[in-house]
């Protein structure tokens, strides 16, 4: 008797980053290659910015400063926070 091979879906995140009237838009298998996808490093971060992450029906939005949204894509170690951060609402 042949075994049926069942495949697990992993679950696509999507992001989207609106600062300064652009939109960047990325998408992955985990929080850290949907925010490691969007091509933004710090010198682009302008103005404060809205993050929005969601994962199949769920979503959740973040309002973030100049300065702290200009840290974390400065900084690899605040940004394992914000992805923590985002794993756990979305869990």
């Amino acid at each position: 008797m042949a075994r049926k091979q069942t495949t697990v879906e992993k679950p696509v995140y999507n992001i989207t980053l609106r600062m300064n009237g652009l939109e960047y838009k990325a998408t992955g298998d985990s929080v850290g290659t949907a925010i490691s996808g969007l091509d933004v490093d710090y010198t682009k971060v302008k103005t404060k910015g809205e993050i929005i992450m969601s994962k199949g029906d769920r979503n959740c939005t973040r309002y973030i400063q100049l300065p702290k949204l200009r840290r974390y894509f400065a900084s690899k170690i605040l940004m394992v926070g914000l992805i923590r951060d985002f794993e756990k609402l979305l869990a």
